[in-house]
């Protein structure tokens, strides 16, 4: 099996989404909807996913891989200070769970590629 790899797309189309909030001035909780871009986790070969990529209108495209420290990504999905972000050790745990998640999903799936949902 080639090597997989995992891939977020962020397309041009959007979905409208309902939310709740509280109004700064008022106090008073509301309910409204917004347009948010619609997101795939996409998982497969190289080939597989350029392949895939001709059938969606795609605006930004993010790499899931393991991080090593020193990457573009440190203090933003990764910290070793900040409390709200995982660690690198922490992150990189997740991935290699998600990762054999993600390859059980692919077998099953007769090694065709994976259009994920992402929330």
């Amino acid at each position: 099996m080639s090597k997989l790899i995992i891939e977020d797309w962020v397309l041009y189309d959007m979905d409208l989404v309902g939310f709740t909030a509280t109004d700064a001035a008022t106090g008073q909780d509301f309910a409204d909807c917004k347009e948010v871009a619609k997101s795939l986790r996409v998982v497969g070969t190289q080939e597989q996913i350029e392949a895939a990529g001709g059938n969606y209108n795609i605006d930004e495209v993010y790499s899931y891989c393991k991080e090593k420290k020193g990457s573009f990504w440190e203090g933003i999905v990764f910290s070793e200070t900040r409390k709200d972000r995982p660690t690198l050790k922490e992150y990189n745990a997740k991935f290699e769970k998600d990762l054999a998640r993600y390859k059980e999903m692919y077998k099953k799936n007769n090694n065709e590629v994976l259009i994920l949902r992402c929330i």
